[in-house]
């Protein structure tokens, strides 16, 4: 029989029934937008857009052995919800089928998974998880190609973040701009031609950094 004892045991109770109701697989959708980022759980997603793939064999398999250490979850990339969680932890179509770690926290952490998609096991993911834990795998951020500069403002991106505006020898300006926001769009030409006014100011850098597709830490 069920004893009930106050609020410890209602607690107990509601994250029973609220972990009970979460498969243990996720076919990602709308409905697990809040068990996940609601509730900060920490999900690993394998992306493919292959469902017939042995892949999803493996990972549904490591699934059952895992359960209750981390949410496992399976994604596309090319349409609907799906496509935008690919883009938000930075996998596009070319990326597949790959694992990433989404942490989110509150600072929103992602790891990709750092060995070769055919070493993907039960063992190497349970390793993968404790390794995120331990600090032994980084976090994995966005970033472009570096790209040829050209005229107007310096384009920065998540793997020259750190050489460009870090740089202490140099004053680094910087905008952080999202393409498809109203009042970016108004600045950009500005802005190129204030980058273009200074260009001949060694020591300062007018830049620009297009958070959608890039991350610093």
């Amino acid at each position: 029989p069920l004893h009930y004892s106050g609020a410890a045991d209602a607690a107990a109770i509601k994250t029973f029934a609220e972990e009970s109701s979460v498969p243990t697989l996720i076919d990602f959708s709308e409905d697990y937008i809040e068990p996940i980022f609601g509730k900060g759980k920490d999900a690993i997603i394998f992306f493919s857009n292959d469902k017939d793939s042995a892949y999803h064999t493996v990972f549904a398999e490591a699934a059952k052995s895992l359960k209750g250490e981390i949410l496992f979850v399976q994604s596309g990339t090319k349409d609907g919800i799906q496509a935008r969680l690919a883009e938000f932890v930075g996998v596009d179509d070319s990326a597949t089928p790959c694992v990433r770690v989404l942490a989110p926290g509150e600072e929103m952490k992602k790891y990709a998974f750092p060995s070769a998609i055919e070493s993907m096991s039960t063992e190497s993911l349970k390793t993968f998880i404790a390794d995120i834990r331990s600090g032994a795998v980084k976090p994995h951020l966005k970033s472009e190609p570096i790209p040829e500069q050209t005229t107007g403002a310096y384009v920065v991106v998540g793997n020259s973040f750190e050489d460009v505006v870090m740089d202490s020898t140099k004053d680094v300006l910087v905008k952080y701009y999202a393409p498809w926001c109203g009042h970016c769009k108004k600045l950009a030409p500005v802005w190129d031609e204030l980058a273009d006014s200074y260009a001949g100011v060694e020591d300062l850098v007018i830049a620009k950094f297009d958070a959608t597709t890039n991350e610093v830490a």
